[in-house]
């Protein structure tokens, strides 16, 4: 049940507050009577329709009129806003699409994934999520994008540990090389 508009030169929803809502109300209740004809009575304009409680009645009726489904902002939508987690999940397709490649015989466990694309998110200005939203959403973008399903008995090469990971891609590090076995990252 949050607020948004429309920002015209970024074309992307940015949140908002009821009670911004209501001061944008009163203005455009100002301006209709400045375009009313003298002959017509304003007084409501300018006390009744502008209070407090008439405007809360409004912006709570147009929860119900201009309420959108969760489809609204989701990642094949148009509509983009400034924070969600679909954000991420537009750029993870694109991580999946530019960073990660097939390599026979090489491991890519899940802690390095979640460490590359924490970077990735970095060098971007983006907030790094969190690994359990990183999981959730890695899981199927790969196993579309190179028909590979998360396995949990993934040997990673340098510590011989069981772990989750995909046998079969690995990452480029952000400078276009090979992203080591390790936890460490090199970028």
């Amino acid at each position: 049940m949050q607020w948004y508009y429309l920002d015209q030169p970024s074309n992307i929803f940015k949140p908002t507050t009821a009670e911004k809502l209501a001061n944008l109300l009163r203005a455009l209740l100002v301006r209709c009577a400045e375009e009313l004809p003298e002959n017509v009575h304003k007084l409501n304009l300018f006390l009744e329709f502008r209070s407090d409680k008439t405007l809360r009645t409004v912006i709570h009726r147009a929860k119900s009129i201009l309420a959108a489904d969760h489809t609204f902002f989701s990642v094949e939508s148009k509509h983009q806003r400034q924070k969600g987690v679909e954000v991420h999940e537009r750029v993870a397709r694109v991580f999946v699409e530019q960073v990660l490649e097939r390599q026979q015989g090489e491991v890519l466990t899940l802690t390095n994934a979640y460490l590359v694309f924490t970077e990735y998110l970095r060098g971007r200005g983006m907030v790094p999520v969190k690994r359990t939203i990183f999981k959730g959403m890695f899981a199927p973008l790969i196993r579309d994008a190179f028909n590979l399903g998360l396995r949990h008995d993934v040997i990673n090469p340098e510590t011989q540990k069981q772990g989750d990971g995909w046998n079969g891609i690995h990452a480029l590090d952000l400078k276009g090389g090979l992203v080591g076995q390790s936890n460490a990252v090199v970028v």
